[in-house]
């Protein structure tokens, strides 16, 4: 399983609106895309903070959907809402558990 991990800072009085965004459209998108297992969203209300994680079954799904026109377009939306750039990273998942 690989991780995609993306950082950043929201501006905070539209941190609502990112979240909200999230939840109605990106998720959406990203159900669409061979290989997506999940995300999480988790942030700090008050300062913006944020880190969303994308799961992927394998590096090469994650790429071919990062890839894709439709996904850049769809998640350019959420530029305008972050105070700057996220950071990205990339990982292998070791372990997933769920309780």
């Amino acid at each position: 399983m690989h991780a995609d991990v993306a950082k950043g800072h929201l501006h905070p009085d539209r941190t609502e609106e990112g979240i909200e965004l999230w939840r109605n459209s990106l998720v959406e998108e990203l159900r669409q895309y061979e290989g997506f297992k999940g995300m999480v969203l988790m942030g700090d209300r008050d300062t913006g903070e944020n880190v969303a994680i994308t799961l992927w079954e394998t590096e090469e799904d994650f790429r071919a959907a990062a890839s894709d026109s439709g996904h850049r377009e769809t998640f350019s939306e959420i530029g305008p809402l972050y105070a700057e750039a996220p950071e990205f990273s990339n990982y292998e998942v070791f372990l997933r558990e769920e309780g």
